[in-house]
């Protein structure tokens, strides 16, 4: 009696399941409502019209709407049909399979009958027409690298199998959580099976060798020494000093002479010898003033940055004065 109990449950919780993957499918593809069906409708002869004038491309995008709105088999065997046109063999494929998931109704009609058929035919027939891509990346880990297919990503799990891609112009890249990236063009023909490889080349980093952790220090080079401007002040304070001396002297020379005049009028010596010894202290005055700015000019005028053979050789002077002469002399160091 238990035994019976336990294969009513199981054949129950079976037939539950059953029914629950019933409800999923019919609710997948549920009836469209008469405002999808008209507006399917329309869509539909829109794009069988285009496809009488010669707009493939316009008509594939016409019949892809009314297939989006309300799916039917003969939406779906004319949309795989557009596609065929235009030479999307992987998305004309894709849809005459998907014919078959179409849940069948108790009105379907010949017709849809007929959509069903040829949809299945049609999908086997382009099968081998479909080009096929290998991909194998070398140099990384495959798990750092991001690959696409005219921009599309493709799962790192998948990369090495083969993949359906329409014939044509492919862009194929890669690129490395390394830094590395590569980037190729793919021409495939209809049934042309295709390996491509991605080389990549490491960029993270290089590797230590053995004995290169305490690399020897690179000779540091210096940017030279800048050398801030030579001030100045000596030279000017020459010239200065030099200028009011040699107008001191200057003055005391026009004062001697008054005297020495008035003293040879009074004929008294003395005031002359006086005359004559204050005219001679400013004459000296007048030289070493003269000299004293013709030093500071000479000092001016030498070079701010002065090189090693310059240095070796600059002027160095000397001046010694009395009451009855002066001396100037000086020596290249």
């Amino acid at each position: 009696m238990n035994l019976i109990s336990t294969r009513i449950r199981k054949s129950l919780w079976v037939a539950l399941a059953a029914g629950l993957v019933t409800l999923g499918s019919s609710r997948a593809y549920a009836e469209p409502s008469d405002a999808d069906q008209a507006q399917a409708r329309d869509l539909f002869r829109e794009g069988m019209a285009l496809r009488e004038k010669g707009d493939l491309v316009g008509a594939a995008e016409k019949l892809k709407a009314a297939h989006a709105v309300a799916r039917t088999p003969i939406t779906s065997f004319e949309l795989g049909k557009a596609y065929l046109a235009i030479g999307k063999l992987v998305e004309a494929r894709e849809v005459f399979l998907s014919v078959s998931r179409i849940p069948q109704t108790v009105e379907e009609t010949e017709r849809s009958k007929s959509a069903r058929t040829q949809s299945d035919a049609l999908a086997e027939q382009i099968r081998t027409r479909i080009p096929t891509l290998r991909l194998k990346v070398t140099g990384v880990p495959v798990d750092s690298v991001a690959v696409t297919i005219d921009g599309a990503m493709i799962p790192k799990e998948a990369l090495e199998a083969p993949r359906y891609a329409n014939a044509g112009s492919h862009i194929v890249s890669a690129r490395s959580t390394t830094g590395a990236s590569t980037e190729t063009r793919v021409d495939l023909r209809e049934g042309e099976s295709r390996d491509v490889e991605l080389k990549l080349v490491l960029t993270g980093g290089i590797p230590e060798t053995p004995g290169a952790s305490n690399p020897a220090p690179a000779l540091a080079t210096s940017a030279p020494e800048e050398v801030p401007p030579r001030s100045h002040a000596l030279e000017w304070s020459l010239i200065g000093a030099g200028a009011a001396v040699g107008i001191a002297g200057g003055v005391l020379m026009e004062v001697a002479a008054v005297q020495s005049h008035n003293a040879v009028n009074r004929l008294d010596r003395g005031a002359f010898d006086s005359a004559k010894t204050l005219w001679t202290a400013g004459l000296v005055g007048v030289f070493v003033g003269g000299v004293t700015v013709v030093s500071g000019g000479i000092i001016f005028a030498l070079p701010d940055r002065p090189s090693a053979s310059s240095a070796a050789t600059r002027p160095a002077l000397w001046l010694r004065a009395s009451l009855d002469r002066v001396e100037l002399g000086g020596a290249w160091q």
